[in-house]
Order: C-alpha cells, then structure tokens, then sequence
C-alpha cells in the first residue's frame, strides 16, 4: 500500500501499489573474480529503476560454489542471495531463484555481465508492454556482438539452436543467450512440469511457454562474449541427450 498526500485537502489516502516489481535471478558458480562488477551494475540499475516507478528485486543464487562469490555478493545490501552447498546446475539454480521471486515479472541473467543492465532493459520492456515472455537474441536485425568466443563454442551454440528449433519446432534464432524475463503467472503455470536442470534448461522453458499458448519475443541486444565463459563444450552432448529425453517424454 502507498500513503498519498493530497494538498488541495490536506489529507491523506491509502492508494494499491500500482508499481511492477521485476524480479532479477543471477545464477552464480565459482564468479568471485567478476561478480562485483556485474552486482555493480545491477545494483546501480535498480537504484536507477525506482526514479522510474519500478523496484527491482535481485536475488543471487549461488549453485554450489566453492569461493567467495556468497560472501562478495552479501555486500550488496540490495542483493538477496541463495546460497546451496550442492550443484544444482544451472537451471536448477535458476529456479531456486523462481521459486523466492517476488516479482510480477521474473527473468535471468548471466553472471558475466556479456548483457548488461542497459540491454536488459529492453527485455523488461517487452514484457511490460504485452509479451508474455522476451528473450535476448544475439541472431535477428538489430543485435550486435562483441566477440571473444572460440570457433568451436561459436559451432556449439548454433548446432544446439539447430537441434532445438528441429525438435520442438520452436522457430526462434537464438535459443541459448543468457537472459530472459517472463510474466509471473507464466512461470508458474510451466515450473511443476520442468525436468532439465542442466545448461539446456532455458530450450525446454521456451517449448513449454510454447506449448501453453504464451507469447515468445525475440528482442535484439548488444552481447559482449567472455573468454573465461562458465560453459564447458564437453556439456554439448549431454545437453543433446537431455533434450532427446525431453522430447520423448521423459
């Protein structure tokens, strides 16, 4: 609830919180060395977002890790953070953090920073113009990258993309880029069903958000690659193998 002060009467009213709260889940292993730089900029896009009538939740979850990154992001007195003693995987990290959210609209972002909060943006926007789910597209007019990937993380990437679009008819350009933000209800409606936990997580988000009827939007973003990227190619054929499983039922 908001206290409103009218002058014309001098008095005050109780008014419903009219505000979108945009829950922000950072999946985190082992990021102590560039944690602070993306929780910087996080933080300072949160600040920034109430001047526009929004809050921001952000809510760090850190999936097994073995150094510092809870300790470092517990600094951030704006930063919720989950800390789990076992590997979830990605994806399980990532909704750990669904399950806390608080937000209207909840979505995921990299720890890297490779998508800034700037770019970010755009996402939120979508979704807050209609789209029951946006997504960053590194693949469609209007993107741009700022390149630091190997020739075989480059292949990896889009013979996953391949795969996806064949098995579940998805007909999205880049299934794989690491941010995506989603209505409340929508997540809840998909979540119970999930069984990927792993890096491939996000496809069979997609192809449940589809199957529901929802709204898929592929936003084009500015995506600044990592040398030092998390994901390993040796994951490539499991993640193959899973999202088989996934199709057939399983």
């Amino acid at each position: 609830m908001l206290l409103l002060y009218f002058p014309e009467t001098k008095g005050y009213v109780m008014a419903e919180k009219t505000s979108p709260l945009i829950s922000i889940i950072i999946p985190a292993y082992n990021e102590e060395a560039r944690i602070t730089s993306t929780l910087k900029a996080y933080s300072g896009f949160s600040k920034d977002s109430r001047k526009q009538g929004r809050e921001i939740e952000l809510i760090l979850v850190c999936d097994g890790c073995t150094d510092k990154t809870a300790k470092i992001a517990r600094r951030f007195r704006n930063v919720k953070v989950l800390e789990f003693s076992k590997r979830l995987g990605k994806g399980g990290g990532v909704f750990a953090g669904f399950n806390s959210a608080k937000g209207d609209y909840v979505g995921f972002v990299d720890a890297d920073n490779a998508i800034t909060p700037e770019e970010y943006e755009k996402l939120i926007s979508a979704v807050l113009k209609g789209s029951d789910c946006a997504i960053a597209s590194r693949r469609i007019d209007g993107s741009r990258i700022v390149e630091s990937r190997s020739l075989m993380q480059k292949f990896g990437s889009r013979a996953l993309n391949s795969l996806a679009n064949m098995l579940f008819d998805l007909n999205i350009r880049d299934t794989q880029c690491g941010a995506k933000i989603f209505k409340k209800e929508v997540v809840e409606k998909i979540l119970p069903d999930m069984r990927s936990s792993g890096f491939e997580f996000d496809i069979e988000v997609l192809w449940r958000i589809k199957k529901a009827g929802h709204s898929i939007k592929e936003v084009p973003i500015t995506w600044r690659g990592k040398k030092d990227a998390k994901f390993n190619m040796l994951e490539t054929p499991k993640m193959f193998f899973n999202l088989v499983l996934r199709r057939l039922g399983a």
